[in-house]
């Protein structure tokens, strides 16, 4: 059961990390090495789910492609377009057919908006070297179930209850 659960995490935060990034392009650009690897990973997939529905095998493909999109993501070695495309793909297994990603209402989108400006806050505190109170809004976000990771000037925040039961 744990791993099971640890597995939904890192889909949840690479799900996250996925559109954060998307939102931070401000081109599509053109499609690249990413847009192919994806599409041969869905063909891929959908293979191993004709072949007597094996899931195993086919969330392996899909681990491996959330793999590859991370390390394009690392290495800038990625555009706009490819993330959309690759997200497309990625949303109809884990989205449509396997339903295991995060369902977002009105108020979770309120819930962005808002982090989103207190992150800024706090990317502003860091900047001017404001270090007490920009960590006093990290350990209290944390309080509240809201995790922050800090990557270079960009952070990434999650909670514990963003996934249904």
């Amino acid at each position: 059961m744990k791993e099971a659960q640890d597995k939904f995490k890192k889909i949840r935060d690479f799900w996250q990390r996925l559109n954060r990034t998307i939102e931070m392009f401000d081109k599509e650009g053109e499609e690249g090495d990413l847009t192919d690897y994806a599409q041969a990973k869905k063909e891929e997939i959908v293979k191993e789910l004709k072949d007597d529905i094996n899931t195993p095998e086919a969330l392996a493909s899909i681990f491996e492609l959330i793999s590859k999109i991370n390390s394009s993501i690392d290495n800038g070695s990625v555009s706009k377009k490819d993330l959309i495309n690759s997200k497309r793909i990625l949303n109809t297994f884990l989205g449509e057919l396997f339903d295991i990603l995060p369902k977002k209402s009105e108020s979770d989108v309120s819930k962005d908006k808002l982090m989103d400006v207190i992150l800024d806050v706090r990317q502003e505190l860091r900047d001017r070297e404001n270090y007490d109170l920009s960590d006093r809004i990290r350990d209290d976000l944390e309080e509240i179930g809201i995790e922050l990771e800090d990557e270079g000037s960009d952070t990434m925040w999650r909670t514990t209850s963003d996934f249904r039961d």
